[in-house]
């Protein structure tokens, strides 16, 4: 007995299957390129930089140096009281950072009193204030001065 219900294959081309690969791997570049085209790039992470520690001695040398280059632009009219007090503010915190490690330079004068970590220092810069707020250029910069530059040296 004879199946004839048996449909034999068809015999396709093999070019319309390279055809059919050619358009599946376009569309798959096409693809892969928008969405590395559309990404941000990740951020490259900050080169760090190793700053030299600087010993005790230095840093207080460092600093009387900008006291001292504060004080002669005031004498040298280049620059106002107020001005000349709040970079001795500014001088007094940093130094205070740099040696200790205590981020004075951005607390305000509450929170240096409140730290209770120098007292001196929350007087001294207590004493710049008046001067720096006050608009009426009050103030004496080479007693402020002074006071800045005793502070530093007496650090241990």
């Amino acid at each position: 007995m004879k199946n004839d219900s048996i449909v034999p294959p068809i015999n396709h081309p093999i070019t319309y299957c390279i055809i059919g690969c050619i358009i599946i791997a376009l569309a798959l570049m096409y693809v892969i390129t928008i969405l590395f085209l559309t990404r941000k790039p990740k951020p490259k992470p900050p080169q760090t930089r190793t700053i030299p520690k600087l010993t005790t001695a230095q840093l207080k040398q460092k600093y009387l140096t900008q006291i001292n280059n504060v004080n002669r632009l005031f004498i040298r009219n280049q620059i106002t009281n107020i001005q000349a007090h709040q970079q001795l503010s500014v001088i007094l915190r940093w130094f205070i950072f740099e040696v200790s490690g205590t981020p004075f330079q951005i607390m305000t004068l509450s929170e240096i009193a409140a730290s209770k970590k120098n007292f001196t220092v929350s007087q001294i810069i207590n004493t710049y204030y008046p001067s720096e707020f006050d608009g009426k250029n009050s103030g004496d910069v080479e007693q402020s001065a002074e006071l800045a530059r005793k502070f530093i040296q007496s650090w241990t």
